[in-house]
C-alpha cells in the first residue's frame, strides 16, 4: 500500500479528518467491509507498535463506506473527552498510518506508516 497524504491538525480541535481511499486505478475504494478503522499518530517515523502513540483516532464511514470516505476524530467517548485528547497533543511533526479489519477478518494496513502529520498550536488552546 502507499503512504498517505500530508495532514495538518490543530491541537484542541475535534473536527474530523476525512480521507478518501482510492484503488490503484484511482477509483473509489469500497471500504464498507472494514471495521475497526484507526489512524494512529506517533512522533517516530518507524515506531515500536503503540510506543509513544499520540492518539489512535477511530474512523467512521462518511456515508456507507462504498465511496472510500472515512472520517477520523480524536479518541474519546464524547465531545468533551475528544477535546481533552486533542488538547494533549504535542505540537510539531509526527507520522501516521491507517489500519482496519478487512471483510476476511484480517488486520490490514491501508496506508503505510510514515505519512506526515503536523500538529499545529491553536491560539486559544
Amino acid at each position: 500500500m502507499a503512504t498517505g497524504p500530508d495532514l495538518k491538525y490543530t491541537r484542541g480541535d475535534t473536527r474530523p479528518i476525512i480521507l478518501a481511499f482510492k484503488d490503484e486505478a484511482g477509483a473509489d475504494l469500497d471500504m464498507s467491509g472494514y471495521t475497526g478503522l484507526v489512524l494512529s499518530i506517533n512522533p517516530e517515523p518507524a515506531p515500536v507498535p503503540t510506543t509513544n502513540n499520540i492518539d489512535s483516532m477511530p474512523g467512521t464511514f462518511v456515508n456507507t463506506g462504498a465511496d472510500g470516505r472515512v472520517a477520523f476524530v480524536p479518541s474519546g467517548v464524547d465531545e468533551t473527552a475528544k477535546r481533552a485528547t486533542s488538547e494533549g497533543y504535542v505540537t510539531g511533526p509526527a507520522y501516521y498510518d491507517v489500519q482496519g479489519i478487512n471483510a476476511a477478518g484480517q488486520r490490514d494496513t491501508i496506508l503505510d506508516p510514515g505519512g506526515n502529520f503536523n500538529i499545529l498550536e491553536g491560539i486559544t488552546v
